[in-house]
């Protein structure tokens, strides 16, 4: 019964933690940029989904696993008011650095605690903004998010944290607080970069959410079991000088595993002033 307290009390607090990735899309329908061997830029594919993510394929049946937890998160749950601290805006910013044929690079600056710099490569056919009008909690810590863009339309999302165990030799302990909430990431978890003191990742974090917190997902639509499902293709970065990790989020299938790596392999991770 502990455990499954525990385990409800993560739930709870699955909603705050699940809003850093799920961006709502505009349904739409946009031709890819062309990637022939003519070499016009970096592919990224948009599907007639109306969200940037979709829905779980899988046989597993989850959510009936977990029913019990979700009765009883719903008997005794409550909603608080969320007062955001006050954070420094985050900066976004092309520089001139070296990137890939098809690619552009840039520098991201949070400037929550412990202000860092991210700098990294993304498809030139991808834009990315600051979005200072909103303040969110991911891992243990609030930072203020950047948006993803292609054609206008949002598909992603991005950032960073402080670890949860300062000392973690792994990213099993640097990423704590995201593999106590999400499902499976670790089984999809699949390095692409590492060094002493930072790696770079590409994972998949499965979601699901019981009926009542319908009122809550604008644009998703219940699966047959009556539960909301969603997945998520998400690069992750961490860097042990300066004790932060990154996470930039994607909807499922829109960029190409080849560009998940590319964006993954060239993020650097570094302080800010």
């Amino acid at each position: 019964m502990q455990n499954a307290k525990t385990s409800a009390k993560k739930i709870l607090s699955f909603f705050a933690a699940i809003l850093l990735i799920t961006f709502t899309v505009s349904a739409c329908r946009t031709e890819p940029v062309n990637t022939s061997s003519a070499g016009q830029g970096a592919q990224i594919s948009i599907t007639d989904s109306g969200l940037y993510y979709s829905y779980l394929s899988y046989d597993n049946n989850i959510p009936s696993y977990y029913e019990s937890i979700y009765e009883y998160s719903e008997q005794t749950s409550s909603m608080t008011p969320f007062v955001p601290p006050e954070i420094a805006p985050s900066v976004v910013t092309e520089t001139n650095g070296e990137a890939p044929e098809g690619y552009k690079s840039v520098r991201i600056t949070f400037m929550d605690e412990n202000p860092i710099h991210v700098d990294m490569v993304v498809p030139e056919s991808l834009t990315i903004e600051a979005n200072n009008d909103e303040v969110v909690n991911f891992g243990i810590g609030f930072c203020k998010p950047i948006g993803i863009y292609f054609d206008g339309e949002i598909i992603g999302g991005g950032y960073d944290a402080v670890f949860s165990i300062p000392n973690a030799d792994d990213y099993l302990g640097i990423y704590h607080y995201i593999r106590g909430i999400h499902v499976n990431w670790i089984e999809d978890y699949s390095e692409v970069r590492k060094d002493d003191k930072s790696a770079a990742a590409l994972s998949t974090i499965y979601s699901w959410w019981p009926p009542s917190m319908s009122d809550f997902l604008s644009g998703v639509s219940p699966s047959e079991n009556g539960y909301y499902e969603t997945r998520t293709d998400v690069v992750l970065s961490y860097n042990k000088d300066v004790q932060k990790f990154v996470g930039f989020t994607f909807g499922t299938d829109l960029i190409p595993d080849e560009q998940l790596e590319t964006i993954a392999k060239s993020i650097v991770l570094s302080a800010a002033e």
